[in-house]
């Protein structure tokens, strides 16, 4: 049985409302997340949104991998 991955984008703490995405349909639906987002509220506050928007995503085979560790100052947490 041969499985593919396919990584289909990131997320970091510094820039979380401006990801990296390679897969176009999810770029889209991040594109219209985001806007309506930001149409409610003042201030994008990021890990929780992200997290849910990754959750509600209709790939259910798709795996989220979620970083939890901290580095040194002054690196991405």
């Amino acid at each position: 049985m041969k499985m593919l991955c396919y990584f289909n984008g990131y997320w970091i703490d510094e820039v979380n409302s401006e990801p990296f995405i390679k897969d176009e349909a999810l770029q889209q639906a991040w594109d219209n997340f985001i806007e309506t987002y930001e149409g409610e509220h003042d201030d994008f506050t990021g890990y929780e949104e992200i997290e849910s928007f990754l959750v509600n995503y209709p790939e259910p085979n798709w795996v989220i991998y979620k970083i939890t560790m901290h580095c040194m100052a002054c690196s991405p947490v």
